[in-house]
């Protein structure tokens, strides 16, 4: 089941990305953060243009410094290999040529948590999304959530 698993995050790693970066081999460790203002971002809307820049770069390492909950880096809260899967996922459902961000949902929801709503373009698809930040306890955001269940056609 594990070797059928890796064999898809593969083909959809490969099937996705246009060759410039890819995820690190199986097992090589993700860097820490020398500085807890290198993780996560200033506010909700430079967390999502940072997670967003990451993607179109195909970083994994960037998009992993971006991604977490009120309680911090999301790779901090999971194994490895989970990590990766997601991230891969996400790189994938998220590549974009173009996005902005779209009228609605631009505020405080709930506690410490900011829901925006994004538009991604990609050559002729174009779908809006809600990406959810949050405030972490270092007092920097994280992107908590994204809405990915509009963006499959994006990953083919």
């Amino acid at each position: 089941m594990r070797k059928v698993l890796l064999t898809v995050v593969l083909v959809l790693t490969g099937a996705c990305s246009s060759g410039s970066k890819s995820a690190p081999p199986p097992g090589a460790a993700l860097p820490a953060s020398n500085s807890n203002s290198t993780l996560g971002a200033a506010s909700g809307k430079a967390a999502v243009e940072g997670f967003l820049a990451a993607v179109k770069n195909q970083d994994l390492q960037a998009m992993s410094m971006i991604w977490g909950t009120e309680n911090g880096l999301a790779r901090e809260q999971m194994s490895r290999d989970e990590l990766e899967k997601r991230l891969v996922i996400m790189q994938c459902s998220l590549n974009h040529d173009s996005w902005t961000y779209a009228t609605g949902l631009d505020g405080t929801t709930r506690s410490g948590e900011q829901d925006l709503r994004i538009e991604l373009k990609q050559k002729n698809l174009k779908e809006q999304t809600v990406v959810t930040t949050v405030r972490g306890k270092n007092g920097r955001w994280f992107v908590k959530n994204i809405d990915l269940s509009k963006l499959n056609a994006f990953c083919r």
